[in-house]
Order: structure tokens, then sequence, then C-alpha cells
């Protein structure tokens, strides 16, 4: 039966709200008991109302009640309305009150909001015609033409309630009208909260399977309360909630169950049963099971059916940390793997990594089926009679090459796609990674060469210690303020930096990053090159340069920097700004200067005939730590005839040594003595010069056409072996290049 009200009035039944729409009433058998409508005049212009309540069912005549009524012009005085003004919640506990209250408010000839203000925090508002949220604050209700049609506010009592009489109220004003109130009471006789216990002591986890037509097993929970109210209801909710059934006997299952407290509010402990049914479905589902009494907050548990194949992960595997080492492999993390109603056996395993630096395609990840004893990258896993099985799986990143890494666990069984391989549809499958280079194991050493406004710095790559490598690039930093380098402006693995532009190859200073511009601290070169030029320097500054090896493979990002320690940094000890290596008379003299020293032991002066092998000739005393141009000069008085090269080799004072570049002299050759000549049977004859050494001489052996029989280098006795030669007249050729003489030699 449908009672339908005219316009200008409302209707109600019971102790509901009036409202402007039509009220269903449904018979039982046919029969519908006598109920009371009220009707309430609410006119919406100033006229005169003669109209009819509308009263109809199907198959039955309908019939009219005349309601009459006045609108008359109102006063133009704001009035503010609120009916109930009193709402009473009972007994209630610290926690709150059971349930909401209403009343309405309305206003007309208003010019400002309706602002319903609660007296304490314990009162929470909403307009609930509106669909407001609650709020413990001011609720503004703004007029439409002067005018707030009747809206309907909710209340709710919320923790913590004082004990004793509860006696407030929501104060209700707007500007002009007379204010009004409507009364709040309760009683909280206790003076505790009300509480509900779920505990779950066999550790379930509340994951059910079974095949479809069949009812799982059952897996429980504790549940209790304390200073209820209302009675305890325990059922399942949400979308799937007709999947799951409880039970407090584990014999009889319900859609809902009810506990009502005892004298002091209390429900005692008790199993609560859960169980999925999945009818004829082959489903995988989630439902919530609610515990709820008010006041007391709501207590769930997560619940899940299956009744399908299943394979799964409880979680993501996640990301691992994206500084990596190639080559090494991180902690672990723990996953676990379920299997549910399969067929046979099941493959797991992470594919091949398609990268052009891993030819191998090895798998960047690894897992593990046995709590890390072994890694693999592939496994089978047999379940159990049931088609089930649980499985704790570690996973952990193993990087063979540098950059990103992203695979994903992919599985096979003959449940699914025909037994071909597939990934989770969850995404828990996935997982990351970034890995760095290896990190160089030894620091090369270095020379720079000052002049003026530019430096050219020359690393030495030959050579490294046994078992040790030089990075494949250098990074130096240059700066004119530090003497040693901060720790906090040293380079970061994964850090790459710009060494700036170049003019005619050289990089100009100022021009790269800025490690820390306020202190004019710059990179001024990062690559692989042994020696590289800086310009823009300024010629009355003095500058201090800083190397750090590093390794890349080639890969953005992929950065891993040598750092010496958690000390500051020493720069390059020695600024060598010039070196010079002139012949003079039979001599060689040598000249060099610093524009800076740190700490210098002093220079060896090294010799070489081939630019390959060098021998100390003389040292030099270093001026230890000067901030100043320093000279230095050094003759080599018995020079090695022909072609020879000279370098230095800086030492520090704890025994770091660097090289400056190499420098090439040539010695003429005037006067050379071969004798005994003929041989008169003598093996060994001896080359002599009028002065110098001959160590390191060239020497040729040909015959009077110019094919070369062979040849050699003296030492410094100048002795040259003639013992395979047959008797005859050889030409010997002495020295290369420009610088050598030829004398004839009998061999008899």
């Amino acid at each position: 039966m449908t009672i339908t009200p005219p316009t200008g009035f409302r209707i109600r039944i019971g102790s509901n709200f009036f409202t402007t729409s039509a009220i269903t009433l449904t018979p039982t058998n046919g029969t519908l008991t006598s109920t009371q409508i009220d009707v309430r005049f609410n006119p919406t212009a100033v006229q005169s109302y003669n109209s009819n309540v509308t009263v109809a069912s199907t198959n039955a005549p309908t019939r009219l009640v005349n309601v009459t009524g006045t609108g008359t012009a109102s006063s133009g005085t704001p009035v503010v309305l609120a009916e109930p003004g009193a709402l009473t919640f009972g007994a209630v506990t610290s926690s709150g009150g059971t349930g909401t209250r209403s009343f309405e408010v309305s206003g007309t000839d208003l010019t400002s909001g309706i602002v319903l203000t609660p007296s304490i925090g314990n009162i929470e508002i909403r307009n609930a015609s509106a669909g407001g949220s609650f709020t413990k604050g001011p609720l503004t209700i703004n007029p439409v033409n002067r005018t707030v049609a009747s809206q309907v506010i909710e209340v709710r009592l919320v923790a913590l309630v004082a004990q004793g009489n509860f006696n407030q109220r929501i104060d209700i004003t707007s500007e002009g009208a007379e204010p009004t109130l409507v009364s709040v009471t309760a009683v909280n006789n206790s003076g505790a909260i009300s509480d509900i216990s779920v505990s779950n002591p066999n550790g379930n986890e509340f994951t059910f399977v079974t095949r479809p037509t069949t009812q799982s097993a059952s897996q429980s929970y504790l549940l209790a309360g304390t200073n209820l109210i209302d009675p305890l209801i325990v059922r399942p909710i949400g979308p799937n909630a007709g999947y799951f059934q409880v039970s407090e006997d584990n014999q009889n299952f319900f859609s809902e169950l009810s506990f009502t407290p005892d004298g002091q509010g209390n429900v005692t402990q008790r199993p609560i049963y859960v169980r999925f049914v999945p009818g004829v479905n082959a489903v995988t589902v989630t439902a919530t099971i609610r515990n709820s009494s008010a006041p007391a907050p709501d207590f769930d548990v997560s619940v899940t059916g299956i009744s399908e194949p299943t394979i799964r992960l409880d979680r993501g595997i996640g990301a691992f940390p994206d500084n990596i080492v190639k080559g090494t492999q991180t902690a672990p993390t723990s996953v676990r793997l379920d299997g549910f109603l399969l067929a046979g056996e099941v493959n797991v395993r992470f594919p091949a990594d398609i990268n052009d630096r891993n030819p191998t395609q090895t798998p960047q990840f690894q897992f593990s089926l046995d709590n890390g004893a072994t890694y693999v990258t592939q496994a089978s896993i047999t379940p159990d009679d049931q088609g089930n099985f649980t499985r704790n799986v570690l996973v952990r990143y193993a990087p063979t090459r540098v950059g990103n890494a992203a695979q994903e666990l992919l599985f096979s069984n003959a449940s699914f796609f025909n037994g071909n391989e597939f990934a989770l549809t969850s995404g828990f499958g996935r997982t990351t990674g970034f890995s760095i280079a290896t990190e160089p194991t030894v620091q090369s050493t270095a020379s720079i060469v000052r002049n003026g406004g530019s430096a050219t710095i020359t690393f030495n790559l030959s050579n490294p210690p046994a078992g040790t490598s030089y990075g494949q690039n250098r990074l130096v930093i240059a700066s004119s303020t530090y003497e040693k380098l901060p720790t906090s402006l040293f380079p970061r693995d994964k850090q790459n930096f710009n060494p700036g532009t170049t003019e005619n190859g050289a990089y100009r200073f100022g021009s790269g990053t800025a490690i820390e511009a306020s202190s004019n601290t710059y990179v001024v070169f990062s690559a692989a090159s042994d020696n590289f030029t800086v310009t823009n320097l300024d010629p009355n500054l003095t500058y201090y340069f800083f190397a750090f090896e590093f390794n890349n493979d080639g890969v953005l990002n992929a950065e891993n920097y040598r750092v010496p320690n958690n000390e500051p940094q020493n720069p390059l000890p020695v600024e060598l700004v010039e070196f010079t290596a002139k012949v003079r008379d039979n001599s060689v003299v040598l000249n060099w200067a610093t524009a800076s020293e740190t700490n210098n032991r002093g220079f060896e002066v090294q010799r070489s005939s081939d630019a390959k092998t060098f021998t100390t000739v003389l040292f030099k005393k270093g001026a230890g730590t000067a901030t100043t141009r320093t000279k230095y000069d050094a003759v080599d008085t018995k020079p090695l005839a022909g072609v020879s090269y000279y370098r230095l080799k800086q030492i520090d004072e704890d025994g770091t040594a660097s090289f400056s570049k190499t420098v090439v002299v040539t010695t003429k050759l005037t006067e050379v003595s071969v004798y005994p000549n003929p041989t008169q049977g003598a093996d060994v004859v001896n080359v002599a010069l009028p002065s110098g050494t001959t160590d390191g001489l060239l020497v040729r052996i040909t015959d009077l056409t110019g094919r070369e029989i062979r040849q050699a280098r003296l030492t410094n006795q100048g002795e040259l072996n003639t013992q395979d030669l047959k008797p005859g007249t050889y030409i010997i050729i002495v020295g290369e290049g420009e610088a050598k003489v030829s004398r004839k030699l009998i061999k008899n």
C-alpha cells in the first residue's frame, strides 16, 4: 500500500521523520494491521491549500484523505526550528553510545546560515540529508532564498564518555534568530570502555581450500566481549559474504551468530568456527568476518576461499637496492609460495636475462627452496596428494652485469594454460635491482706539468701491483682552495660528472660539474684516457688536483669509485710545470720546476735507451712542502750514446711515487773505437767512446753487401761477442738514427 502526500504536506509513520516522499506499507498474508499516519502542514507559498493524501494499492480502490491549510506571509524575522528538542542515548559506556539519534532542523527568513555546535567533543553530528561526514566542530547549513528546508541531523556519542550522568546539548543559532538547542543525555554507569577481543592461538591463516560442491574444513578463532550493551554479532560481510558461514559448535553453521551479554555486559570467550562453501563454483574470493557490538569498535577477520587451481605468493618480492656490485649477492628476501588443487608437478624459474652485456643470458635473480642452503634459477615442486603445497622461498639479487635488471618468476603446471608458462596476475613475482661495476683495486699515480694558465696531467697506468687493476676511468677534481679534499666532496657510487667543455682538445676549468662552486672546486676530467690538459687556470693561483679511479662498464649510473679512505684526500703531490733535457758538450743537462709541492721527498732521474726499461742515474732532494715555484737542475755526465729517454720519478714522504712525461735527447757519435781489430782470434771485441757510456747502445753487424747478420745492445762495459762470426770483413754500425757511426771489423 502506498501513501502519497500532496504539495505543501509531509507524512510519517511512528517516530520517523516527516517526508514529502511516498511511504509504502507491506501487508502480511494480504492483511495490513492498523497503522497511524501523521501529516504535517509544510506550505511552500502564501496561499490556501486544499488537497488529498492518496492511499493506493493494486486491485483495491484508491482512498483520499482531505487535508487543508493556509500559508501566511512570514513576519520577516529569522526563525530556526529543531525537533525533537531532546535526544536520549540511555545507557552508554566510556566508548560511547549504541547507534545514532536524529533530529530535524529548519529555518525561515534567514540572513545567514544555521550553525549547529556540540557542547562537548563526545558529541559528533552530521547532515544526513546532505550526506555529510560526522564532525565534532560546528556544522553550518546555508539557506537558499533565505530558507533552510528541513534537514535530518544525525548524532552519535563517541569515546571517552565520563562516568555518571551525561547532560550536554547542541546549540543551534543563526544571525538575528532566537537561539535554540537540542539536549543530549545519557548515563554511563560502568565508567569502563567496551571492547571486543579476538585471538588466534592456533595461528590459522583463514585461507580455505576445497573443490566445488564440497564444504571446506573449518578454522577457528576465539571471541570475547567486555562491558557491552548490545548483543555481540558475528557475520560475514562484503560482496562475497555468501560463500562463508560461521558456527559456535563446529556443527551447525549460519550466516550470522548473536551473543547476548550477561548482567555485567560481558560475553565470555568462545570459539568461532568459519568455513567456505563454494557451491558449484570454482572461484577465489575474499570476505570479512565482522564481530560487532556498539559502542565497542568492530573487530574483523579477513578470510579467503579457494575452489580452483591456484598458485600464489603471499606478498610481492619487491625491489632490491640499486647499488649492488656486479658479481656479489644481496641478502635474501623471504616470501611464501602456495599451491592449491594442482595437477602434478609445478615448475618455477627466473627467465633468461636478454642483454648484450650478458652473453650467457644468466638470470640476474636466484631463489632457494631449502632455507638458503642452495640457490638456483629454476626448480620443480611436487604437491601433496590433494594437489597442495606451501614453500618458504628466499629470493636474492645476484647480478652478473651492471645496470637495470627486472625479472619475474614464471610458473608452469598442467592445471593452467595447457601447461605453458605464466606469471602471477598479482605481480608479486616481479623484482628489480640495479648493479654497479666492481671497484678498482689500486689508485694510479700521475704527474702534472703546469704551464701558466694550463696544466697537463699524465697517469701512469703501466705495471699495476700484482693482483690489482686500475680503473676503467678516472675522475679528476681541481680546486684552488682545498689542499686536502674534504670527504664530503668525494664522489659517491652511481654519480656521474660532466668534465666540461673543450677547446682544442683541452678541458676548460670551471665548465665542468661544480663540486663546490664557492671554493672554486670543479670536475676537470672524467674519462678513460691516461692524459689530459685543462685550461682557463689563473696563473696567479695554485691548483690542487684530486684523482679517483672508477669503473662503470660503459653504463651510465653504474659508477663505482675507489675512495681511498674516510680521511680527506691528498692532492696529486707535486705540480710539475716544466721538464727539459738538453745535450751540452758530452753531458745531458736536465732542468725542471714545480709550482707547488706537498710532502715531496725528492726526484729520481731515470734514463732508458728504449723508452721501456728505465734505470735511475741520480737523485735530487725535494723541497718537502712548498706553495711557491721551485727550480731543479741535474747533469748526466755519462749519457748514453745516441737516443736516450729521461723521466722523473717523484717520491712522497710516504713512499707514494708518480712519474713525469718522458723527454728525448740524442747525443752524436763522433769517435768510436773497436778493438782488437783485426780480432786475432779473440771472441770478444770492445766498443769504446771518448766520453759517456755504452750502456744500452745499439750495435748492428752487417756483411759488406749490407745484409744484417745480427744486432745487440751493449752493456756499460762495451763488450761485443763475435764468436759466431766466420773469418772475414764486417761492418760494425754503432748507434741509431742520425747518431750512428760505422767501423770496419776484420775477424781472423
